[in-house]
């Protein structure tokens, strides 16, 4: 019996100092993903697998490394990680992603199923708002992520303001954080707005201008960071920024709304719009006035009202009016408008502001009643009373 326990012992002692075998480093793993043996590359991969957003780096690594069987293999266990599905995610969470993944048999349902899954997950608290971000950070045809951003930019209106009547500041932050992960300019202006208003904007614009540093979702970072520099009065930065972003057609630029913010009107004066206005000469001479050209503003506005003198077509006469109005000219223009006989409704609506009653009353003379269109008539008509 001695034996036998001084025996037991020594091996007990033994197995104390043996050295604990250390776990492999994920790039190690990773190495072994291009593996000769299968079964090497199979345990490699599910290894990874299992140790989640920490494997992330040595996977992007392999992606773009040159052994195909290693970047396939990383590829398959990142395009998970993509989609918001980890060892730990539970799986009410996961049937939700694979809802949203495969949307329904009829594609003319889509868009609803998808929807009340994007809602499913955010009431899923933590891991279900993990998925969403995650949805919206991949690449997700334009045709598709617009619907998406827009469903997620109401679930946001409609959920924060909830969650801050009832105290719950912590999920508000996680919730108004999708935008983050994917956004449209109405949701990084929300964004943007709330950070104002919790009083963390310089750390909020801090976080962005690393991930837009990080080059994920280039757009996407690149909107939200050019909304925070503008509330911030970051002005060269928020245009800097916003340079390389589409316009949509027949919309202002960002660069344009940035330049207006900030009251820059030389420079957008200077600036040749890729639109058309509906009032270009309105804008020509607001510009003009606004950048403090006072003699080319003076002289392009006598220009216009000389230039009104030979106009016949109504909708040029009434740009021309519009013009005037704008800018501080309104005598040019009532006069313009008499002299013409034509858009009575908003003449007689100006004559009556500058209680010029008895002008007003005579638009419409008896000599006249046959040469004004029934419409204008029975717009002045209406009122003839304020007179």
């Amino acid at each position: 019996m001695r034996w036998a326990g001084a025996v037991v012992g020594a091996v007990l002692a033994a197995l104390a100092g043996a050295a604990v075998p250390a776990e492999p480093s994920a790039d190690e793993l990773v190495a072994r993903l291009g593996a000769d043996d299968y079964r090497t590359r199979e345990a490699a991969q599910r290894a990874l697998w299992a140790r989640g957003r920490a494997a992330v780096p040595a996977l992007e690594r392999a992606v773009r490394g040159p052994d195909p069987e290693a970047a396939r293999r990383a590829r398959e266990v990142l395009d998970r990680f993509g989609w918001g599905i980890y060892p730990d995610t539970p799986p009410a969470v996961l049937d939700l992603i694979r809802t949203f993944r495969h949307g329904h048999a009829d594609p003319s349902r889509n868009d609803d199923i998808r929807r009340a899954a994007l809602h499913d997950l955010v009431k899923l608290g933590r891991p279900g708002l993990d998925a969403v971000g995650a949805i919206l950070s991949r690449d997700i045809p334009p045709e598709a992520r617009g619907p998406l951003v827009a469903n997620v930019t109401a679930l946001v209106r409609r959920e924060v303001p909830l969650l801050l009547f009832a105290g719950k500041t912590a999920e508000a932050d996680a919730l108004m954080a999708l935008h983050a992960a994917g956004t449209s300019p109405a949701g990084a202006a929300d964004f943007t707005a709330y950070r104002v208003l919790c009083g963390d904007l310089p750390a909020a614009t801090a976080a962005a201008r690393a991930r837009f540093d990080a080059g994920r979702k280039p757009d996407s970072a690149r909107l939200l960071l050019v909304h925070l520099y503008r509330a911030g009065g970051q002005w060269a930065k928020a245009r800097d920024v916003a340079a390389p972003l589409p316009t949509a057609e027949d919309e202002a630029s960002l660069k344009e709304i940035l330049l207006e913010d900030e009251g820059d009107w030389a420079a957008l004066a200077d600036l040749a719009p890729g639109r058309e206005f509906n009032h270009p000469e309105a804008v020509r001479l607001s510009l003009l006035r606004l950048a403090g050209r006072a003699a080319k503003f003076e002289e392009a506005a006598k220009k216009l009202r000389s230039d009104a003198d030979e106009l016949t077509e109504q909708q040029d006469v009434f740009d021309a009016a519009v013009a005037l109005f704008a800018n501080h000219r309104a005598d040019a223009a009532t006069e313009l408008l008499l002299e013409k006989r034509q858009h009575l409704a908003v003449l007689s609506e100006v004559l009556i502001a500058r209680m010029r009653y008895k002008d007003a009353l005579e638009l419409i003379g008896a000599r006249d009643k046959d040469k004004v269109p029934n419409e204008q008539r029975v717009e002045f008509d209406l009122r003839r009373p304020a007179c």
